[in-house]
């Protein structure tokens, strides 16, 4: 299944995102994929592929890109500690009205 990684212009900054694809040929079902707050990661990735593997050409862009790069995520590691701490900051890049503008 190809995975390609692109750059989406919006209003306030370049948005990393992923599109995955079934293999063979088209035309699909398209998907957006909307992840949560522990933002990009391979548990995620795995998830959008699998998307990808049951037929529909999946879009997975980076919530938390007004942030800007962060890692991924390890979100046992995360609850062990001050959850909000963490999350707090990418969580406030976004909300409805900004997700509503993309």
């Amino acid at each position: 299944m190809p995975t390609e990684q692109i750059t989406i212009r919006t209003l306030d900054a370049d948005c990393r995102a992923y599109v995955m694809s079934p293999s063979g040929k088209g035309p699909w079902p398209a998907v957006i994929f909307y992840g949560d707050a522990g933002g990009i990661r391979p548990a995620m990735l795995e998830m959008a592929k699998r998307l990808a593997d049951a037929g529909y050409v999946v879009l997975w862009p980076d919530l938390f890109y007004r942030y800007g790069t962060s890692g991924p995520l390890v979100l046992k590691e995360v609850f062990k500690g001050d959850v909000g701490a963490i999350l707090g900051p990418l969580m406030a890049t976004t909300g409805t009205d900004k997700a509503s503008e993309d």
